[in-house]
């Protein structure tokens, strides 16, 4: 399915590892957030997408509203909408692939969008991946 060089494959063999039985995936409806989805479904995990738009494949999506602009904002949102969604359950793991770029590709420094391109990519790098640790932090160890 997956090389062994993988993202998605080392991933997988660290939570295996550790016996992990839930994981949440930050951006688990983008492309490579959709195939760590299906590679941890396809263990029989309980496996929750949380992303500005839905995905299928995993056994919870939950959809973020794309226009909260604060980090306050988008961890309250997510560990609330976690904490539905697993009936106060706590999650194994927590896994962030959110990002990529954002920009028209004429964003760089010397362009009128320079500081604008900045922001987005902020937005949709840096604020998921502490949210990742937000979420981590307020979830116990490992069972």
């Amino acid at each position: 399915m997956f090389s062994q060089s993988t993202p998605v494959r080392r991933a997988l063999s660290t939570a295996l590892h550790f016996r992990c039985k839930s994981v949440a995936v930050i951006g688990g409806a983008g492309q490579l957030g959709r195939d760590v989805v299906r590679a941890f479904v396809g263990q029989d995990w309980t496996t929750v997408s949380l992303d500005i738009t839905d995905n299928p494949h995993a056994s919870e999506s939950i959809r973020l509203t794309s226009d909260a602009e604060s980090l306050t904002a988008i961890a309250d949102e997510s560990l609330d909408k976690l904490t539905a969604v697993s009936n106060g359950a706590k999650f194994d793991a927590v896994i962030c692939v959110a990002g990529g770029w954002a920009g028209d590709g004429e964003g760089g420094p010397g362009s009128d969008t320079f500081v604008q391109s900045v922001e987005v990519m902020m937005k949709v790098n840096l604020l998921p991946a502490v949210n990742a640790a937000c979420l981590l932090y307020t979830s116990p160890s490992p069972r």
